[in-house]
């Protein structure tokens, strides 16, 4: 191959760059809608990174609020909630390391990681024993938290919790190779956007999340995009770890070890809720199940009165 081939393959090469990277660039600009606005909460420095956290209700008993584990979710699932809630409880909701406002870091997130979060916050910013609520694969990380540390909790509330079948799943194959993908700077960051798009946020809210589509709002859809491309995308290293398994543990053994309330709330018209929440009362005697009728994943946006009714 001549120099001169070699010069044009290498200028070519520079301008599909900077070419992906400016419009990367004005991606991040258009998703950034003011919803997730961080000067209404605080962050605690932990040794994961900065996470975000919001203090509101004039309750004194302490409530911990763990949104969706996904690269496009926030604490912003809880709006509607923490409003219900205003008078019975001090709540206190997070972004997870790697998503909404928190610290992005280029790290592989794992279940233990959240875990030895969630213990931290619990010790260090909220001082006392609390009851948790967490929706999805979330609720994975209140159980292993609960079993490290009983103490540190009075009541667990798991949302739509995942199967345990797939939580025995592991790490999938190629895990590795997709996390390097995802992982580099211009080519991770473009596949990102494009599995981030707008149309696959709108998408999610309205066939997965919610039962009825006329329901979602446009500052939820704002949420849900912006989040996914707070800090120029790097909620990418958070999605890696996620479709790697790296966030997912069997629960099973830790699960029907523990001794506290747990209470589960599904969504009727979510796929296979009854089935998973049976599963998980046939473990522990302590499981009391309800469903939240004509809703789906999300349920706490789509009727924040049933679900709060229950917490």
């Amino acid at each position: 191959m001549s120099k001169s081939t070699i010069k044009r393959l290498f200028f070519l090469n520079t301008a599909i760059a900077g070419g992906l990277t400016f419009i990367n660039h004005c991606i991040f600009l258009k998703a950034e809608k003011g919803i997730l606005r961080s000067d209404k909460g605080r962050y605690y420095d932990n040794r994961f990174g900065k996470i975000y956290y919001e203090v509101s209700g004039r309750g004194e008993d302490p409530l911990l609020l763990i949104h969706n584990a996904s690269y496009s979710d926030s604490s912003f699932e809880w709006f509607h909630v923490s409003r219900e809630l205003n008078k019975k409880y001090k709540i206190f909701t997070i972004d997870l390391p790697g998503c909404g406002r928190s610290e992005k870091q280029p790290i592989q997130y794992t279940n233990y990681l959240m875990v030895l979060m969630i213990n931290d916050f619990i010790r260090n910013v909220i001082g006392e024993p609390v009851h948790i609520c967490a929706t999805g694969l979330s609720g994975s990380f209140a159980v292993i938290a609960a079993q490290v540390d009983p103490s540190l909790f009075k009541k667990i509330t798991m949302i739509n919790p995942v199967s345990l079948k797939s939580l025995k799943s592991g790490l999938i194959e190629n895990a590795k190779a997709l996390r390097f993908l995802l992982c580099l700077p211009v080519i991770g960051t473009t596949i990102y956007n494009i599995v981030s798009n707008r149309s696959n946020m709108d998408y999610r809210l309205k066939e997965e999340y919610f039962f009825n589509p006329f329901l979602v709002q446009q500052s939820t859809m704002d949420a849900l995009y912006e989040s996914s491309h707070k800090d120029n995308g790097k909620g990418r290293y958070f999605l890696a770890s996620l479709n790697g398994g790296y966030l997912s543990w069997d629960i099973s053994k830790a699960f029907a070890s523990l001794k506290l309330p747990i209470t589960i709330l599904y969504g009727e018209k979510t796929e296979s809720g009854s089935e998973n929440a049976d599963s998980y009362a046939k473990l522990n005697s302590n499981v009391s199940i309800f469903e939240i009728p004509k809703t789906k994943w999300i349920p706490q946006l789509e009727d924040p009165k049933s679900v709060a009714s229950y917490l």
